[in-house]
């Protein structure tokens, strides 16, 4: 970063404001309570009527500044919670720790490749972790099975997608309204095979194909209770095998792309034994 200017120097080292000649300097209150400094130099309004109007014109750019950072901070504790919303029923499911992380960092990733906006990016990626929140309704002795599940069991654990929607559906904040539907639609299949709705296709939400194949691919290259780790081919050979049939083409395409750099998330976010 290049160097401050000398009178920029003398401005911050000034208790109070300055206004003389062409330049003009004042401190300005922060909505955290801290101060910023104002400095101009070649101020071409010279009446006093001028340099006011342009000082109400500052302060109003430092209100919507701060509120603009209000508005981050809100943001942010909201992912917060969110994460640790998702990271509670994966602690109840008993599976290992980073999981979520990863899927998030997928589903980011994959719709980034695809082309979606900058918000549609951010939307999937801090609303990934929901996916099975609505396993918060499944008994233990289901959720936790160490073997297969009968057939009333499986129809139970089922009902963990709008369990999910339930909870989320009428949440005023996009996150979590994306939550919802991610949480209901991501066991649905690109033929129409999945469940609960049996939707097919582009009848499903971009963000639940998203997720749902970003789920699938973290899963298989991790440690369970019942299975070791896939090898990376193994996993795409899977991906490659369901492209059409469970998961969205154009999704399996950008996770074949993209499967170094997946791959690197798990370094990042290694599974850790619970």
């Amino acid at each position: 970063m290049a160097p401050l200017p000398p009178d920029v120097l003398a401005a911050l080292a000034l208790d109070g404001n300055l206004r003389e000649h062409d330049r003009w300097s004042e401190w300005l209150p922060t909505g955290g309570g801290g101060r910023r400094l104002l400095y101009l130099d070649g101020v071409a309004a010279a009446t006093p009527l001028g340099r006011d109007l342009l000082a109400l014109f500052v302060r109003n750019l430092v209100v919507a500044f701060d509120n603009l950072r209000l508005k981050e901070e809100i943001e942010e504790t909201q992912r917060e919670i969110v994460f640790r919303l998702g990271e509670a029923v994966e602690t109840r499911n008993q599976e290992t720790g980073n999981h979520l992380k990863r899927v998030s960092e997928a589903a980011g990733m994959i719709a980034a490749y695809l082309g979606y906006d900058e918000t549609m990016v951010s939307r999937v990626r801090y609303a990934a972790p929901l996916h099975d929140i609505g396993k918060i309704g499944i008994p233990d002795h289901i959720l936790n099975k160490r073997g297969q599940l009968d057939a009333e069991e499986w129809k139970v654990m089922q009902t963990h997608a709008d369990i999910g929607w339930r909870m989320l559906k009428d949440a005023r904040q996009d996150i979590l309204r994306a939550g919802a539907v991610i949480s209901l639609q991501h066991h649905e299949k690109w033929d129409g095979t999945g469940y609960p709705r049996g939707l097919r296709g582009d009848e499903i939400d971009p963000l639940a194909r998203i997720v749902a194949a970003a789920d699938v691919f973290d899963a298989l290259g991790s440690h369970r209770p019942y299975k070791t780790p896939w090898p990376l081919e193994r996993i795409l050979e899977h991906m490659v095998k369901e492209r059409g049939r469970h998961f969205d083409p154009t999704v399996v395409d950008a996770i074949l792309a993209l499967a170094p750099a997946l791959m690197e998330s798990r370094t990042r976010y290694p599974d850790i034994e619970r």
